[in-house]
C-alpha cells in the first residue's frame, strides 16, 4: 500500500511538472529556433579524377583455394 501510494503521488508530481514546465517555456516565447553554433557545414568537394580502365592483374577464379580447418 505504502508503494503504491508514493508511486501515485510522485506519478501525478511529475506529470504536474511537466505540464508547468512546458507552459512556461511556451509563455517565455524566444525565436523558436534551436541552437545552430554546432550546425555542420557543406566541405567543398573536390573535382573528380577521371576513371581510367585498367586491366585486371587476376581473375578471382586463378588464386589457389585455402582449406579452413573444421573444429569438431
Amino acid at each position: 500500500d505504502f508503494l503504491t501510494r508514493t508511486t501515485t503521488i510522485l506519478a501525478t508530481l511529475f506529470i504536474l511538472l511537466s505540464i508547468s514546465l512546458a507552459f512556461v517555456a511556451a509563455k517565455k516565447g524566444g525565436t523558436g529556433e534551436i541552437d545552430s553554433s554546432l550546425q555542420r557545414t557543406e566541405v567543398p568537394t573536390a573535382p573528380a579524377a577521371p576513371v581510367t580502365s585498367a586491366p585486371a592483374s587476376a581473375t578471382p577464379g586463378s588464386a589457389p583455394a585455402t582449406e579452413v580447418p573444421l573444429d569438431k
